[in-house]
């Protein structure tokens, strides 16, 4: 069986020419394998990308802003050693930022468009992707860069698109040959059935890296793993600046590391592990500035004498709390409360309702929190019916596979209590997985530091 390995390099761990330099040293130890590399735009790009949008847009000038991703993308490639591939890139580089100027220039005079931001922002990856090609293809690796826009279909969600998987695992294995050259792909793109550029949204360029990973794995023949450099070791406890005593997870669940990446933990994005839990692709997060260090690894594997796994925070929620007493046992309340939050493109992240279904209570993000309450107020059916609050909250959630143990979980909320913390609103995932609790904001550093002491510390 042959194993190929999916390794991802994200923008923070490309910033100038030693860190192309690192990414060629971690290449040589793993040599003896089929290595696909992915790339995301090279670190701060995709912001300036999206201002320059943004300037074109409202007619303030974009030039000053292209020259800084000009300059960002030459002083790296001036280090190149091959006089061919050095040329090549800068070629590369000279005819994606007349396609950019061409765009804003048209963004400028018609305005934007979800189509056209997608294919601006896409363009970071495909000069950051080129350039490390040309370093590979300078240092002596026989190497091929494909933007990921030739290799993955998607829907038509710009800036969030989703991949569709058949089309994609054909396109994959038909222009992939695993035959010792290393692949350079784009990170964070794909097109539609238009052809048009459509980007992943967030951790997009790690949603390629596990993609790519689902498209070749076909055991007994090939087996594939995925690596992402990051430029933190992997998942943690709990975020390092609430508490300090927080220690890497060394070995998780894929159902844990998605309960940790939707609360709160931006090392990793929920969508990334849809692809590697379907056949059990095993997932290592690892350290960029210390490659020889230990590793994260997420696995179909469960370790349950593990009393809880960590705690995530989303440190500014809305809270709002729908009260009504006319509306109990009338059907479908629920359904078209959440309904109406759908329909104006607001997400909702937790639940919690009494059983009389007097007192609704749902979290927001801060932003939508106010917006929510006028949908709600503004809304012939819920105007007639309900009374809005909006409350500021922090949301801790607490993740483990051994929360519907009762002892676990009465000593969550003794050691909350001793101190005095209020709980406003709390709710446990239907799938055992996690505590999510509402507190005081200015309680949420306490309350982490109280439960990470209680079980982990």
């Amino acid at each position: 069986m042959s194993e190929v390995i999916i390794m991802k390099f994200g923008g923070s761990c490309l910033t100038n020419p030693e860190s192309m330099k690192k990414v060629i040293n971690i290449l040589k130890k793993y040599k003896d394998n089929e290595l696909i590399l992915v790339a995301s735009a090279l670190s701060g790009i995709t912001d300036k990308l999206i201002k320059a949008t943004t300037n074109a847009d409202k007619k303030q000038g974009y030039s000053t802003t292209l020259n800084e991703i000009k300059k960002s993308h030459l002083d790296i490639i001036e280090k190149i050693n091959d006089p061919v591939y050095l040329e090549m890139a800068e070629n590369h580089l000279m005819d994606h930022l007349d396609d950019l100027n061409n765009m804003l220039n048209e963004i400028e005079i018609f305005g934007l468009t979800p189509y056209k931001l997608d294919y601006v922002i896409s363009k970071g990856e495909k000069l950051s992707t080129f350039i490390l090609y040309c370093f590979l293809r300078s240092e002596g690796f026989s190497s091929e860069y494909i933007p990921a826009d030739k290799l993955i279909f998607t829907d038509n969600i710009y800036q969030n698109a989703l991949p569709i998987m058949d089309a994609t695992q054909n396109l994959i294995n038909s222009k992939i040959k695993l035959n010792g050259k290393i692949y350079c792909i784009t990170g964070f793109i794909g097109r539609n059935i238009e052809g048009h550029s459509t980007t992943l949204g967030r951790g997009g360029s790690d949603f390629t890296a596990t993609i790519i990973a689902n498209c070749l794995h076909k055991p007994p023949e090939v087996k594939s793993r995925v690596i992402l450099w990051k430029d933190v070791p992997g998942l943690l406890t709990a975020h390092p600046e609430i508490e300090p005593k927080a220690k890497l997870v060394a070995r998780l669940s894929y159902n844990e590391a998605k309960e940790m990446a939707y609360f709160g933990s931006k090392i990793l994005h929920p969508k990334c592990i849809i692809p590697i839990s379907e056949k059990n692709i095993p997932l290592e997060i690892r350290n960029f500035e210390d490659p020889m260090c230990l590793e994260c690894t997420i696995i179909d594997e469960q370790i349950k004498k593990r009393e809880i796994t960590g705690i995530s925070v989303i440190p500014k929620v809305a809270m709002v709390t729908a009260i009504s007493t006319g509306t109990v046992q009338i059907p479908g309340v629920l359904a078209k409360l959440f309904s109406l939050m759908g329909e104006n493109d607001i997400n909702v992240m937790m639940i919690s309702q009494s059983s009389s279904e007097i007192n609704t209570t749902f979290t927001v993000s801060k932003e939508d929190g106010f917006r929510a309450k006028e949908i709600i107020e503004n809304s012939k059916f819920f105007a007639k019916w309900f009374t809005v609050n909006v409350k500021d909250v922090g949301m801790m959630a607490i993740i483990g596979l051994n929360l519907a143990n009762p002892l676990i979980t009465s000593r969550i909320f003794n050691a909350l209590s001793k101190k005095e913390i209020p709980i406003y609103a709390l709710a446990q995932g239907s799938n055992g997985l996690n505590i999510s609790i509402l507190i005081p904001p200015d309680k949420l550093v306490e309350a982490v530091n109280l439960i990470h002491s209680e079980f982990i510390s």
